[in-house]
């Protein structure tokens, strides 16, 4: 078998003699125009053609493979996405060949590249002694993602769309993937952005706050808000990290949207306050008077500001000239009514340039009667505000939206306990409809088991800005079962348009069952439902590091089980370790730990038990076994048995050995002559040879 460092690389012409079966094949490779490597069974880098050293360098050869495509990414699997491509080659190392992945890959010099990959384990007859991994740079093809990702062009599609800039990150500040807003404020074609560098395309300040920000969404794996300015532009930027399975940050989501026009709005604000003030100062709005017949008499310069108009030039026109003809009538109805208290109204005006503004008007009749009767108004321009208000109701509406097609369940919370606002996804998990919820405690939909650390948590984001971490609790149904529920809360109290905990809510129900399941197929014997070796092994060590003594093991050796399955067949000395099993179990306290630790061997843990309590439990085996098989004469059980005691400062591996001796101590007693076990704990080192 080939070792990392016996060959530096294959050069064309030439190839390599067979050695045991396991590098034929590489002939082809040398000629091949895909790249080329093979790594062993521990993941080390045996070989490369020409073509995967032109690639990843020719420093390949013994380099573990998870350092070499350390900065690789499946792209998309029948599995997953954005996991380590070292996934791939952990797969093909147990047995399983992967065809067509893309991975996505940071080259030595910097450079992303999307690559189609196939791996191939290689087989020394039912044994993995290596893997062969294929792959063909295919980055110039992903500019059709009609051919290859027909999910992503709609992605695609959707994204470029999109007014705000959005980049996806790796934790370097490497694009992974844009769209063409993000392209254009860098100056780039949206088909070059994958694989640029981020903070090397901003300029140095801008490009240092955002890494340091990046940073910290990456260390604290929790979304960040941040205002930056780029180019004499002004951003709010958002970072969300993704995460992995493993509640690890693989890569990070970056919004920017630009607040240029907004902050020139408030600055706008601020002179329209400055314009008001001098309204009451000045009198700089439109001020204008009219006569009997609704021309006008008089009218301010700043006339010239809105409408474009001389004022030199209106004098003696009909204010209907200006206005829009849908709101004419409406306007001469306010005017023949008009009274001393009326009211500012809203109505259309055409400029001189044909432009349609907003304006917000009052009208108030003159008091003298001494002169014909005339009507003074004052106009104001809010063209500007009402665009601004309605697209902030456009946005209000964009991300209410959002929120109620948002799977998981978004609530809110008032100082008082009750439910202010629940989101239309609870019906999906729990069957509540949203108003069914509204005005009730919180608290009544959760299990009563889970009160105190759901309380605990909200005190506790009370006095901080969040619930600091996920709880998780069980929530009522309202067909009466019950989900596992993973939430976390946010402060805003004090904020006035929330005014109470924004609590953000999942359905975990199926993932923890899984995680359930899991965990008891990896500590449990699956026929005898007891504990398995591994975990009779962790907690020998977790109670000889902590303080339960003195502790007591009990060690249990099932006789006869090899002529049981030689003459009665493998499903009768099944059985026969199932009654062993539940023999064991009904003998025992619930706080001690029973396992199966070998083929017909069984252990028991007994923390806190000293050697009195060890013998009485000894005794009570031995009279469960008795009346066991006084009721089963046909099928009787007989086992060997043995315990020991250890005190504080006892190694438990030597209690272990002890009480294995007194267990082959008893099996010789029985037959009558020496006895040789076969199982995890033989004896066959502990007991003399009494022939010498």
């Amino acid at each position: 078998m080939l070792h990392p460092g016996s060959v530096n690389h294959l050069e064309p012409g030439k190839s390599l003699p067979d050695h045991d079966g396991e590098v034929a094949g590489w002939n082809s490779a040398l000629n091949s125009t895909a790249a080329v490597v093979w790594i062993d069974e521990q993941a080390f880098i045996l070989n490369a053609n020409p073509q995967a050293i032109q690639i990843l360098g020719t420093e390949l050869v013994g380099r573990p493979s998870d350092q070499i495509f350390e900065n690789a990414i499946l792209l998309k699997t029948e599995v997953a996405a954005n996991l380590p491509a070292i996934v791939t080659l952990r797969r093909a190392l147990k047995g399983e060949t992967v065809t067509d992945e893309l991975w996505r890959v940071l080259l030595p010099g910097g450079e992303g590249s999307v690559w189609l990959v196939s791996t191939t384990p290689v087989m020394d007859g039912e044994k993995v002694t290596g893997a062969s991994i294929t792959w063909r740079d295919i980055t110039s093809c992903i500019s059709m993602p009609e051919q290859f990702q027909p999910e992503a062009h709609w992605l695609r599609l959707f994204m470029d769309a999109v007014p705000e800039v959005m980049y996806l990150i790796d934790e370097h500040g490497i694009i992974l993937s844009g769209n063409k807003t993000g392209a254009i404020i860098l100056g780039c074609d949206p088909a070059e952005l994958g694989g640029k560098n981020l903070f090397d395309l901003l300029p140095s300040a801008p490009a240092a706050f955002q890494k340091e920000k990046l940073e910290t969404a990456l260390r604290e794996a929790q979304p960040i808000r941040f205002e930056n300015k780029i180019r004499e532009r002004f951003y709010t930027e958002f970072l969300y990290p993704i995460l992995d399975s493993n509640r690890q940050p693989r890569s990070v989501a970056l919004f920017m949207v630009d607040m240029t026009l907004y902050r020139q709005m408030e600055v706008d604000l601020r002179a329209s306050e400055e314009r008001y003030r001098s309204l009451v100062e000045n009198i700089s709005d439109v001020v204008f008077q009219l006569d009997s017949a609704f021309r006008f008499t008089y009218i301010s310069p700043v006339i010239e500001q809105v409408l474009h108009y001389k004022p030199e030039h209106l004098i003696g026109q009909e204010i209907t000239d200006l206005i829009y003809p849908d709101d004419q009538m409406q306007v001469i109805s306010v005017l023949e009514k008009c009274k001393s208290n009326s009211q500012r109204f809203e109505f259309r005006m055409v400029d001189r340039q044909r432009h349609i503004h907003i304006v917000s008007t009052a009208f108030r009749p003159s008091i003298n009667h001494t002169t014909p009767r005339s009507i003074t108004g004052i106009l104001s321009d809010i063209t500007d505000y009402r665009h601004a208000e309605e697209a902030l109701r456009y946005r209000e509406e964009r991300f209410r939206s959002l929120i109620e097609q948002n799977l998981d369940i978004i609530l809110i919370v008032n100082l008082k306990g009750r439910i202010d606002y629940a989101s239309p996804s609870v019906e999906h998990v729990l069957g509540y409809k949203p108003e069914e919820l509204v005005g009730k405690q919180a608290i009544t939909f959760v299990h009563a088991d889970d009160y105190a650390k759901v309380v605990q948590a909200v005190k506790y984001g009370l006095y901080t800005a969040d619930f600091g971490r996920y709880i998780e609790f069980r929530a009522p149904t309202k067909n009466g079962d019950y989900r596992i529920i993973e939430a976390i809360g946010r402060n805003l109290v004090d904020s006035p348009a929330v005014g109470g905990v924004v609590v953000n809510a999942r359905d975990i129900t199926e993932r923890r069952l899984a995680e359930d399941k899991l965990w008891y197929l990896s500590t449990h014997d699956t026929m005898t439902d007891l504990y398995n070796r591994a975990y009779f092994g962790e907690e020998m060590s977790r109670i000889e590091r902590g303080r339960i003594f003195p502790i007591s093991i009990f060690i249990a050796d099932v006789d006869g089980l090899k002529e049981v399955n030689d003459n009665q067949g493998h499903s009768a000395g099944d059985e026969l370790l199932q009654q062993t099993a539940l023999l064991l179990r009904n003998s025992f306290r619930s706080e001690d730990v029973v396992a199966r630790i070998g083929g017909d061997e069984f252990a028991v843990l007994l923390p806190g038990a000293d050697e009195f309590a060890a013998q009485a439990a000894l005794a009570r085996v031995r009279r469960n076994l008795q009346t066991f098989n006084e009721t089963h004469k046909n099928t009787p059980l007989s086992l060997s048995m043995g315990v020991s005691t250890g005190g504080k400062g006892h190694s438990l591996g030597e209690v272990l050995r002890l009480a294995d001796e007194n267990m082959y101590a008893d099996k010789i007693s029985k037959l009558g002559r020496k006895a040789r076990g076969t199982g995890p704990l033989s004896g066959q080192r502990y007991l003399p040879d009494k022939s010498d």
